[in-house]
């Protein structure tokens, strides 16, 4: 009963916010809502991150969004932080936030959480994750970026985020695909991508045209694959037509090593040994660790068990 009476002064006090803005203070205060303070800021007031998660914005698809908030409002409050400059920061809603400046929205409904930069980068990664058409080769470069300026490895990434690592570090090998081989990709999905991956850079875009005419479907695109790159590779000097193909075949693909290896880890998982790994990328490899801990399996349960209940975006709104 307590929740919804603040849920519904909430939602009236933020309709005369709208209606009345100059009988505002600088500033809304409402009380906590499921723990969280709730505020209604000035779009003004809210500065954007340095390195915001998504950074390129389809006018077209924000015109929709736009007409909503001037009907109905934002109804999914933003999520913003203090910075170390006690300045309100936004963590998740970048769309939203745009939407509401374009219809002149005068205030606008935020969540304000304790977070650091590092959770912070983590949340408004995960929310974008969730997106239904989600920019990989932008959430690559993300994952990138969060590993370097922290220093944390891809696999911790996951976890936070909750991406598989084999599909985090699929979406990193993409960034191996030139600028103009991305351009072709915009607006395919990222199947199609990791199809073209396995394709040798000189004939990426020859591929990616004919599936395209040929208007493939994913499944029917990893089977040309075979038909396309695979003659050409095997095509070697009568003396090496015995061992060419299989190194060339085994080394064609990276990934296939990185999926055995997961799967390796999970069945030591399942077996109840708490092996985990991780995989650190340099200039001109990819490292890989296996751990095995000494303990006896299940000594560590009780801190999984933990660590999954409360994960790090588990209060995004």
């Amino acid at each position: 009963m307590r929740q919804f009476v603040e849920l519904f002064f909430f939602t009236f006090r933020f309709k005369c916010a709208i209606m009345f803005p100059e009988s505002q203070g600088k500033l809304i205060r409402m009380s906590n809502f499921y723990d969280k303070k709730l505020l209604l800021l000035k779009p003004q007031r809210i500065m954007l991150p340095l390195f915001p998660a998504k950074t390129s914005f389809d006018i077209n698809a924000l015109k929709p969004l736009a007409d909503s908030i001037a009907a109905h409002g934002i109804i999914e409050p933003l999520v913003v932080r203090k910075n170390d400059f006690k300045r309100y920061e936004l963590v998740c809603g970048h769309k939203r936030l745009k939407a509401a400046i374009t219809v002149g929205l005068r205030r606008v409904p935020c969540v304000l959480v304790s977070a650091d930069e590092l959770t912070a980068s983590l949340m408004a990664t995960a929310e974008n994750l969730n997106r239904k058409s989600p920019d990989y080769f932008e959430q690559a470069e993300e994952f990138k970026r969060i590993s370097i300026r922290f220093g944390i490895e891809y696999e911790t990434i996951a976890e936070k985020t909750g991406i598989s690592i084999s599909a985090l570090l699929n979406r990193i090998n993409l960034l191996n695909l030139s600028s103009e081989v991305r351009q072709k990709l915009s607006g395919l999905d990222e199947s199609y991508a990791l199809t073209v991956s396995l394709v040798p850079q000189e004939k990426q875009i020859d591929f990616i045209n004919r599936i395209t005419s040929l208007s493939l479907s994913p499944e029917k695109a990893k089977e040309a694959v075979k038909d396309y790159v695979f003659p050409s590779l095997f095509e070697k000097p009568e003396a090496q037509k015995e061992t060419a193909p299989l190194r060339k075949s085994v080394s064609c693909d990276v990934r296939i090593f990185s999926n055995s290896l997961l799967k390796l880890i999970s069945t030591l998982k399942n077996s109840g040994i708490e092996a985990y790994s991780s995989a650190v990328e340099k200039e001109d490899c990819i490292e890989y660790t296996v751990k095995i801990p000494k303990s006896k399996p299940g000594a560590r349960t009780q801190a999984g068990a933990q660590k999954h209940i409360n994960p790090i975006c588990s209060f995004v709104p």
